[in-house]
């Protein structure tokens, strides 16, 4: 995926799937780096806001509001609802439980 990435570094598309495959083998911040160029090409780009949006949900410690704005931005842009997605924001939100 990255020798298509550098053969074609300005289709968003190509950004997007090479983003997605960094963050399942875990490298995070190269993956973040493909999705911001993804969005880069593409401002409108649904997909690329949803996959950005799970990073930046899922990392340590979690970038809440970023997640949800770029969510927000992908469903503009006519991306499907995430149910998933959807679930982690709205525990995000919930006040932590008081300690005794």
């Amino acid at each position: 995926m990255s020798h298509a990435a550098e053969l074609n570094p300005k289709d968003a598309e190509i950004q997007n799937f090479l983003g997605v495959t960094l963050s399942q083998k875990g490298q995070r911040a190269a993956a973040e780096t493909a999705l911001r160029k993804a969005i880069q090409l593409d401002p409108e780009y649904g997909s690329a806001h949803n996959n950005l949006a799970v990073i930046y949900l899922t990392q340590n410690p979690p970038q809440v509001e970023l997640a949800r704005w770029h969510y927000q931005k992908a469903l503009a842009a006519g991306q499907g609802r995430n149910a998933e997605l959807e679930s982690l924001l709205d525990q995000s939100a919930q006040p932590a439980a008081a300690k005794p």
